[in-house]
C-alpha cells in the first residue's frame, strides 16, 4: 500500500511503510504533527520567550549561577513535568478511545444500508411492470441515504446548513418540498427523514404492511440508535475542568522551560527546547484532532467518500437480479457436497471419545 519513499494519504487512513529508515520517519514534515504545531500562535509565542531568555542572559554575562537570584532550580519542577506528562497522556489515550469508538459506531451505522437493501430485495421484490413499487423502494433507500447525511452534516457543525440543504437538493438525494419541510427542523430532520422512511415502506409492502413493517422498524430504529451512539460520544469529552488544568500545567511547563534553558550558555539547550516544544504541543493538537473527528482535518472520518461507496454498493445490490440460472431448482438437485471428507461433525458427536478426552487430535 505504500511505494516506500514516504507516506501515503488515502483519507483517514496514512499507509506507511514500518521498514523505512528512523531518522527518514523521524525528520519528515509532511502529514505530522510538525504541520499543526508551527501554524499554532503558541509555539512561536513561547519560542520567542525562549529567544528573550537566551539574549537577556548572554547579555548579563551570568549562566548557571545559583548565586543569581534568577538563577532556576531544575529540581523544583521534576514533579510538575511528571504530572503534566501524566495528565497529558491521559487526555491522548481518552481521545484516541473515543476515535476508535467512534469509528466502530460510524462504520455500523453505514452497514444498516446494506441491511436495509436485503430487506427490500425479499420482502418487496423488484416489480418491473409496477413502476409504483420500483419507486416505493427506491425512495426507501434513498431515505436512508438522506437521514444519514443530514445527520453526518449536524454532527459536523451541530446544524444544517442552507448550503448543505442545497448541496443534497442538487445531488438529486433531496427534493424541493422536503428541503423546505425539513428546514423547519434543523435540529431532527434526520430523525424525520426516518419515519418517511417507515411510511414509504409500508406503502411498498401493500397487503404484507402488518407482517414485515416491524422489520423495517427495527432497521430505522437501528439507524436511530447508532446516531444516538454517536452523538452522545461526542456530547460526552473530558470535563473541562481537566482540560482547563491541562492547559495550565503545559502553559507552566513550557514558560519555565523557555525560561531556564534560556539560562545555559550553549545552543544545545535551545535546540532541546524547542524539540521538547514540538512534541508536547504536537500531541495535544493531535488529541484535539482525534476528539472531534467530524471535520476536515487530516485525521477525520472521509464520511463523503464511506456514505458514496455504501450508497454504490446498496444501489447496485438493490436493482441487479439474480440470474435465473442460479434461480433454476434443477441446479440444486446434483449440487455436490462441500466437504469430500471425513466429517467432523462424526468426530465431535462421537461420545466416548468425548468422554475419554481429545485424543491426540
Amino acid at each position: 500500500r505504500s511505494s516506500g519513499r514516504g507516506p501515503v494519504s488515502t483519507g483517514m487512513v496514512l499507509f506507511y511503510d514500518p521498514n523505512q529508515n528512523m531518522f527518514r520517519v523521524a525528520f519528515s514534515y509532511k502529514y505530522t504533527v510538525a504541520e499543526l504545531v508551527v501554524c499554532k500562535s503558541e509555539f512561536w509565542l513561547f519560542c520567542s520567550m525562549h529567544l528573550a531568555s537566551v539574549v537577556v542572559f548572554r547579555t548579563m554575562g551570568q549562566h548557571e549561577e545559583r548565586s543569581n537570584i534568577l538563577y532556576l532550580p531544575w529540581g523544583l519542577l521534576g514533579i510538575v513535568v511528571s504530572l503534566t506528562t501524566f495528565f497529558l497522556l491521559f487526555y491522548t489515550n481518552h481521545c484516541f478511545h473515543r476515535y476508535i469508538q467512534l469509528y466502530g459506531y460510524t462504520r455500523d451505522l453505514l452497514m444498516k444500508l446494506v441491511e436495509l437493501v436485503q430487506e427490500l430485495r425479499i420482502r418487496i421484490p423488484n416489480a418491473e411492470r409496477q413502476a409504483r413499487i420500483a419507486g416505493a423502494r427506491r425512495t426507501t433507500m434513498r431515505y436512508a441515504v438522506l437521514s444519514i447525511y443530514l445527520f453526518f452534516f449536524f454532527m459536523s457543525r451541530r446544524e444544517v446548513s442552507d448550503t448543505e440543504f442545497s448541496l443534497l437538493h442538487n445531488s438529486g438525494i433531496l427534493r424541493e418540498v422536503e428541503m423546505n419541510w425539513l428546514k423547519r427542523y434543523p435540529g431532527s430532520c434526520h430523525s424525520i427523514v426516518l419515519d418517511w422512511l417507515l411510511g414509504v415502506a409500508g406503502l411498498a409492502l401493500q397487503s404484507q404492511r402488518n407482517k414485515y413493517l416491524r422489520n423495517f422498524a427495527a432497521i430505522a430504529a437501528g439507524i436511530r440508535q447508532e446516531q444516538i451512539q454517536v452523538e452522545d460520544a461526542v456530547n460526552l469529552p473530558l470535563p473541562y475542568q481537566y482540560f482547563q488544568i491541562m492547559n495550565l500545567m503545559l502553559f507552566t511547563n513550557f514558560s519555565m522551560w523557555a525560561y531556564g534553558m534560556g539560562m545555559y550558555d550553549s545552543w544545545i539547550a535551545s535546540f532541546i527546547f524547542v524539540c521538547s516544544l514540538l512534541i508536547f504541543l504536537g500531541m495535544k493538537e493531535l488529541s484535539s484532532c482525534l476528539s472531534d473527528p467530524f471535520g476536515d482535518d487530516a485525521v477525520d472520518f472521509p464520511l463523503n467518500r464511506w456514505i458514496e461507496e455504501s450508497w454504490r454498493a446498496a444501489h447496485f445490490f438493490l436493482e441487479s437480479d439474480c440470474p435465473d440460472v442460479t434461480m433454476d431448482p434443477r441446479n440444486f438437485e446434483d449440487a455436490p457436497p462441500l466437504w469430500q471428507g471425513k466429517s467432523d461433525m462424526n468426530v465431535y458427536l462421537d461420545m466416548e471419545e468425548l468422554e475419554q478426552g481429545w485424543g491426540d487430535n
